[in-house]
């Protein structure tokens, strides 16, 4: 090694911290100086380590003894690539084509369920992609905007029936389904995809809406609901920030009736919450990177949090945002916009719980560019960032292992499952 160039690493301890580092004769100058503001260097050099000059070059050997500690690995990159559309690519049965998609699930025969809440049916597919058969109804009448399927522990089917507010429950059999019974549901369906899910006493979890007639206010509740239809628990989550949330409340009386609407800011920040395994609540604003994780009594598990910034609206995202405003100003019956259009989306877009348990992040694109989330384990690591296509929806997380499920959209509106492989 030439003159003028440092030939061996030093080690240090500071404050209890095993590091590495390399210094020359300019940095050893600059210790306590202005250049240092820190005076991390002059720390160093107080420590006591001992110095030796070789020409320009300065080594600062560890006297402190110790190692470098090993560093925690990193998420693992994945990128998901199409492994197959249910079907195939030009299905010449309408089986394989749906009008609206309102849940995916997976039983333990690896049996593919898809919702369709414009139908009315629960299709269910073999492993190899096989129909296998149709559910429309429950014995008692045809099911009405299915949505939300999941398979509990106790192997049976549970559909949430949103136009009649019930759950529709189903066991679970080599050859079809048995309707067992419907529950009613306490709260207001909240118009997501969020899987169900259940306790250790397999009790069913959900979150729904509540109203309470007095204040006229919308609250949003985790439900524990038995499987006779008591409620068992009902936790009211938290309410954001009211600077962290762009909307409008309106309250209407009438004949002692209380209607109450709320509509938020196109693109703007909302709350997002999603139920896991063991009735575990993922709960955060979607304004900012920071999710808290907690068991069902509120002990926290994980807080998923780093620095993330939304990206920019597109032109066709800002005009879409226009029209929005435009009907929320009809069904509130105003004559001005209560909010105007953001220029950013907010940094987060969905939350949710795979079919294993993991919590997955969605962050915001840009328009046609590809999806991307990160997915945190059982404990809370961050253990993947993963992508997927922009033309791909994976609402819901049906995902086991790494392979998930989806559907896209043609230009004619039909939709189709595909499988993606992460990898």
């Amino acid at each position: 090694m030439s003159a003028g160039t440092l030939g061996v690493a030093g080690c240090f301890q500071l404050d209890g911290h095993v590091c590495q580092a390399r210094f020359s004769e300019r940095d050893i100058a600059t210790a306590s100086s202005p250049a240092d503001p820190g005076g991390l260097l002059a720390r160093i050099w107080r420590r006591g380590n001992r110095v030796k000059s070789s020409g320009a070059a300065i080594l600062a050997a560890c006297v402190l003894g110790g190692s470098t500690p090993a560093r925690e690995p990193g998420p693992r990159i994945l990128s998901a690539v199409v492994e197959s559309v249910l079907g195939g690519a030009s299905p010449e049965d309408e089986t394989f084509e749906f009008i609206n998609i309102r849940g995916l699930a997976l039983d333990d025969e690896q049996r593919l369920f898809v919702a369709d809440g414009r139908t009315g049916e629960v299709r269910v597919f073999a492993r190899n992609g096989r129909h296998l058969f149709t559910l429309e109804d429950s014995g008692e009448k045809r099911l009405a905007e299915p949505c939300c399927i999941g398979v509990s522990p106790g192997k049976q089917l549970w559909i949430k029936e949103t136009k009649y507010q019930k759950y529709l429950v189903f066991q679970l059999a080599p050859r079809g389904l048995k309707f067992v019974r419907s529950i009613g549901m306490p709260g207001n369906p909240t118009g997501g995809l969020g899987r169900l899910s259940w306790d250790r006493y397999g009790n069913v979890v959900d979150i729904a809406t509540a109203r309470t007639p007095t204040a006229g206010k919308i609250t949003t509740v985790r439900w524990v609901i038995g499987l006779e239809g008591q409620v068992v628990r009902a936790d009211t989550l938290s309410e954001p920030p009211p600077d962290s949330v762009v909307r409008v409340v309106s309250i209407q009386r009438n004949a002692g009736v209380t209607a109450t609407t709320i509509a938020e800011q196109p693109f703007g920040p909302s709350r997002l919450h999603a139920v896991g395994p063991n009735g575990e609540l993922a709960e955060a604003t979607s304004s900012a990177y920071a999710v808290s994780w907690y068991d069902l009594d509120g002990n926290r598990i994980a807080l998923a949090n780093r620095v993330a910034e939304g990206p920019l609206l597109s032109k066709n995202e800002h005009l879409a945002a226009e029209r929005k405003l435009f009907s929320v100003m009809k069904t509130l019956r105003i004559e001005a916009p209560p909010f105007g259009v953001p220029e950013h989306k907010p940094p987060l877009e969905k939350i949710g719980f795979d079919l294993e348990g993991r919590l997955w992040v969605k962050l915001s694109s840009l328009e046609g560019r590809p999806n991307e989330a990160d997915v945190y384990d059982r404990r809370g690591a961050h253990v993947a960032r993963v992508k997927w296509p922009a033309d791909i929806r994976l609402d819901g997380f049906a995902v086991r292992g790494w392979l998930g499920f989806g559907w896209k959209t043609d230009a004619n509106g039909v939709q189709r499952v595909v499988s993606l492989r992460f990898r």
